[in-house]
């Protein structure tokens, strides 16, 4: 499956198709903020009042998609293509 940047961005359709067992290639624009896979979690402290804070994933392992893109190394990429489209092959 194959779709631009309008489905790239909604997190909800991603994991529907992950979760239904499909593959897919999206588009996504290099400023979408991401989180690795697990992030760490944090608490803040209870003052005591109020419900108690709920845990955060920790900000400082917040990225953009082209700074994580950067840090990748050239081997972890690799070209697929994902089949003929109108204007030749989807690679």
């Amino acid at each position: 499956m194959t779709g631009d940047d309008a489905y790239g961005q909604e997190p909800e359709f991603r994991d529907a198709r992950a979760a239904a067992g499909f593959h897919y290639v999206l588009e996504v624009p290099g400023q979408l903020t991401v989180w690795p896979l697990e992030p760490t979690w944090e608490s803040r402290p209870y003052g005591g009042f109020g419900r108690p804070p709920q845990p955060q994933p920790v900000k400082a392992e917040r990225q953009e998609v082209r700074e994580r893109q950067a840090a990748l190394p050239e081997t972890a990429w690799q070209e697929i293509t994902m089949g003929e489209g109108a204007q030749g092959p989807r690679t």
